[in-house]
């Protein structure tokens, strides 16, 4: 939805007499765009529409594919990048008569910033799967996840310690996620994931957001400016982050991870998230420094939050194969 708001203003397009915001809808043209979340099920079911797009439709499960195009007598259209070996797209989808298979990549996408076409192209030296899926637009392999195991969660229980982290980033998304631990277990929830914001912008969203001053934030230390803004606007207990990298992923899979059902962007980041290999395919210590804005943040709070709840100090990262 931010996408489509963005495009329509970069083209002159926009009407904010055609927005409706709190139905998340958008007339132009003699059609209404209509936004919603698959989540939301009963707003999935309750409505008719000529065209339905699923983006990152791997995100999604087959009976939602099934109950949209119940309600769809036009075209249904699936976006997604074939990162699992299995999914029920290429079972359930991808062998119907009447389905079409188009297969793109980066390169035919003029409007990526050359920043992420960069990194793409990097993959290919540095990680052959992820090339082979972001690179090639192939089905991906048995890919070695960095947090293999996580399961969602839509209420926070009570008792939790409570931190944010924050990572910075401009063509890269500014991410900032909430970590709440309790127990040996830890809850991750995506609150802001934006790209080309501006400080100013940033601070004004996390009012808006009620985030607690009380709360400890964890920032980038790669922008300790941005920091003193915080601290300049009132958030007073924002803190550098520690950004050791393999400790951190240590002292959250000490954790039994959960993630808020709404966190869109960090869920794709946790699927995805692959230790690199090196010239003989054998796992390194070092994850594919690729789709991980969110992750970043969501490791700057947890690393502070399990540290002081004295545990993961004697933990090495453990894997397998």
């Amino acid at each position: 939805m931010v996408d489509f708001y963005d495009i329509l203003k970069q083209m002159g397009l926009y009407n904010p007499a055609a927005e409706h915001k709190t139905n998340h809808t958008y007339h132009l043209n003699g059609t209404e765009f209509l936004f919603v979340g698959l989540d939301e099920s009963q707003k999935l079911r309750g409505r008719k529409q000529d065209i339905f797009w699923i983006n990152e439709a791997n995100e999604a499960s087959l009976d939602d594919f099934r109950q949209a195009i119940m309600r769809t007598p036009g075209q249904l259209i699936l976006d997604y990048n074939p990162s699992a070996q299995h999914h029920w797209i290429y079972e359930q989808v991808h062998t119907r008569e009447d389905c079409v298979l188009i297969k793109s990549t980066y390169k035919d996408n003029t409007f990526l910033d050359k920043e992420l076409v960069r990194e793409i192209e990097m993959l290919e030296h540095t990680d052959s799967e992820y090339w082979r899926v972001y690179g090639l637009g192939e089905k991906g392999g048995a890919a070695h996840l960095v947090y293999p195991n996580y399961d969602i969660f839509r209420e926070l229980p009570k008792g939790t310690t409570t931190a944010y982290g924050l990572d910075f980033g401009f063509n890269h998304a500014t991410a900032l996620v909430r970590a709440d631990y309790r127990d040996g277990e830890l809850y991750l929830t995506e609150c802001i994931y934006r790209t080309h914001i501006t400080m100013p912008e940033l601070i004004a969203l996390m009012k808006e957001m009620k985030i607690f001053y009380a709360h400890r934030i964890y920032a980038d230390t790669a922008r300790p400016e941005y920091i003193d803004e915080l601290k300049a606007a009132g958030f007073l207990n924002t803190h550098p982050a520690t950004k050791y990298v393999t400790e951190g992923i240590d002292r959250m899979r000490r954790c039994h991870i959960f993630v808020n059902a709404d966190s869109g962007h960090l869920i794709k980041e946790i699927n995805n998230y692959c230790w690199m290999k090196d010239g003989n395919g054998h796992l390194m210590d070092t994850p594919v420094k690729f789709l991980d804005d969110a992750l970043d943040a969501a490791r700057y709070a947890a690393y502070h939050l399990v540290t002081r709840n004295k545990l993961g100090a004697k933990a090495s990262v453990m894997r397998v194969g």
